[in-house]
């Protein structure tokens, strides 16, 4: 019985030193006075390439419902995309309830993946303007 509390207790310890799930977060903030119509979605995605022709592979995707501005989102990521270099996009667009395009922001993120989850900052712009 003795063996129990001590295998607990290196089963707690283990569990404690497991990483912190790697994230993206970050703030969207729309133009001063620029209003949503109801029904407005929020989507911000994170992709990687390799080279400007090659493929594009998304690594994660949040689909927002935006109730407040600045608007903060979340990205989980991969855990290996720490130890990667890598060329990175992070996509952020506000479509109306029809699935029209109303703002947009690209922000290119061309860094080693210990740097990709530094906070970001996206002032998105009105779509033809």
């Amino acid at each position: 019985m003795a063996r129990i509390p001590g295998l607990l207790l290196a089963l707690w310890l283990c569990a404690c030193s497991a990483p912190a799930p790697l994230g993206l977060a970050g703030t969207l903030i729309l133009p001063e006075g620029a209003q949503l119509p109801v029904g407005a979605r929020v989507t911000v995605s994170l992709e990687q390439f390799s080279t400007a022709d090659g493929p594009v592979h998304t690594l994660a995707k949040a689909e927002l419902e935006p109730d407040h501005w600045p608007l903060a989102f979340r990205l989980s990521l991969p855990p290996a995309l720490a130890q990667s270099k890598g060329q990175y996009v992070l996509n952020a667009w506000v479509t109306d309830g029809s699935g029209q395009l109303l703002f947009v922001h690209r922000v290119h993120k061309s860094r080693n993946g210990r740097h990709l989850t530094d906070p970001a900052r996206i002032q998105l712009v009105p779509v033809g303007r």
